[in-house]
């Protein structure tokens, strides 16, 4: 029998917030990174390559909707657990989703010492946290996938609150296409994120689309590196 008195006493599930128990959330599961997560929400988590596809291609028409076309069979998209993206990161964080990305310049001689750029190849490599609830995997897959098109655009010295805070923009009007308390949960946890970056950069955003609207956003997140005066 489930007590309540004793919810204090249970591990919370780090994507619903629900003490794991056999009784609430139909037990849980720890993953070798140490996270518990809940009955719950390994029903509907993340763990293999053809989710990942799956989610991603839903992902690319909600984004082409919002005029950013990008193509997730372009690049590798991976799953790997808390430690391993630590590691790739390079830092000490509990961030869910990191877009790694290298660019190579190349130059056309032009006679003598002068060159012009003829162009600016982007490699991308999107790696996600495995094991994520589906409409917390959704929210991340789709903040990545805009740093993923950010970089193949060539737009990587913008500004961390108005980059990351475009990111998560985008990732909230993903989220709107999808109905029930999972993604409503998820666009409340961006909408409360205190982080100056990815939290208040976010609401800036929100702000700025709010009274410019979103095609004004979009040509300003490809022509400038941060928000305009005012916002």
């Amino acid at each position: 029998t489930y007590h309540p008195e004793h919810a204090e006493n249970l591990v919370p599930c780090p994507y619903c917030s629900r003490g794991i128990s056999n009784e609430v959330t139909e037990g849980g599961h720890r993953f070798p990174d140490g996270r518990e997560v809940c009955g719950i929400c390994l029903e509907s988590a993340v763990l293999e390559p053809e989710q990942v596809r799956e989610v991603a291609m839903e992902i690319r028409g909600y984004l082409r909707d919002l005029g950013i076309d990008i193509d997730p069979r372009t690049f590798p998209i991976e799953l790997v657990g808390r430690d391993q993206l630590k590691s790739i990161r390079g830092l000490d964080s509990n961030v869910e989703g990191y877009t790694k990305y290298s660019v190579s310049n190349q130059y056309r001689s032009e006679g003598g010492s002068r060159s012009t750029l003829r162009s600016s190849l982007s490699t991308v490599h999107v790696y996600v946290l495995t094991g994520l609830p589906r409409m917390r995997f959704v929210g991340v897959l789709t903040h990545e996938l805009m740093h993923a098109w950010l970089s193949s655009q060539g737009l990587n010295n913008t500004k961390p609150e108005f980059l990351e805070g475009s990111c998560n923009y985008v990732a909230y009007r993903v989220l709107e296409n999808y109905a029930g308390k999972e993604a409503a949960y998820e666009r409340l946890a961006l909408e409360s994120n205190t982080d100056p970056e990815y939290g208040l950069g976010f609401r800036r955003v929100l702000t700025m689309v709010q009274k410019k609207g979103h095609r004004h956003w979009l040509q300003r997140i490809q022509q400038e590196q941060d928000f305009p005066r005012g916002f």
